[in-house]
């Protein structure tokens, strides 16, 4: 089966937002959004086009879809065709006809949708496991149920983990969520995961700890 896994896509326009060169004239620091905005023609529809020309089964986001979170659901609504060209994205999973791509995402720092809620779910896709973890309401509610579903998943054919924050930084060592991590990064590696898919951090890096791949990767940055 086929997968697409989008890092920090961080969707804006500067519609509403104050002009760079006026944040310039104040201590005020430079914003992001006038580098990410830039970006929709020359990185986020490019990606989409390659995404939607693989068909795959599943497309998921690491979070961060939206820089700044939504304000509003028509700010979503706006944002989500722009963002991927499926469908829209309306929670962690949203219910479709099976011959349309299913959408998941582990939300992420910027993902502040109203009303924000805890978002966090397993799916099983031929054979393999997939989960979808809420690192912005990691509690031991969670915890647990992440414990339970890798006992019930260890007869997958390959388990895939996803999450916005990585558990092993590289480089950019002051993003670490270490309560997160260190939790985490204990109970995958009880199991036999395959790969833990995340973002957060604004670069691009594969790493082997024991068994388990960590693949982070930034679709900006």
């Amino acid at each position: 089966m086929k997968f697409v896994v989008f890092g920090d896509l961080h969707y804006c326009t500067l519609e509403g937002r104050p002009p760079a060169e006026a944040m310039r004239k104040t201590f005020a620091r430079l914003p992001d959004y006038p580098r990410y905005a830039a970006m929709e023609h020359t990185v986020r529809r490019p990606l989409s086009a390659m995404a939607k020309k693989e068909k795959p089964e599943l497309v998921i986001s690491t979070g961060d879809l939206i820089e700044g979170g939504a304000d509003s659901a028509r700010d979503l609504a706006e944002a989500n065709p722009d963002i991927l060209d499926f469908d829209a994205i309306t929670g962690c999973r949203m219910d479709i006809d099976e011959s349309r791509t299913e959408i998941y995402r582990a939300p992420g720092s910027h993902d502040l949708f109203p009303p924000r809620k805890k978002e966090y779910a397993a799916c099983r896709k031929n054979g393999n496991l997939f989960v979808f973890l809420d690192y912005m309401d990691w509690d031991g509610t969670q915890r647990e149920w992440l414990i339970r579903e890798l006992d019930n998943g260890k007869d997958a054919e390959h388990i895939f983990v996803f999450g916005h924050a990585p558990l092993y930084l590289f480089a950019r060592h002051f993003f670490h969520s270490a309560g997160y991590a260190e939790e985490v990064a204990e109970i995958l590696n009880r199991y036999p995961v395959d790969v833990y898919f995340c973002g957060h951090t604004h670069n691009q890096t594969v790493s082997r700890h024991g068994t388990m791949l960590q693949i982070t990767g930034s679709s900006i940055g």
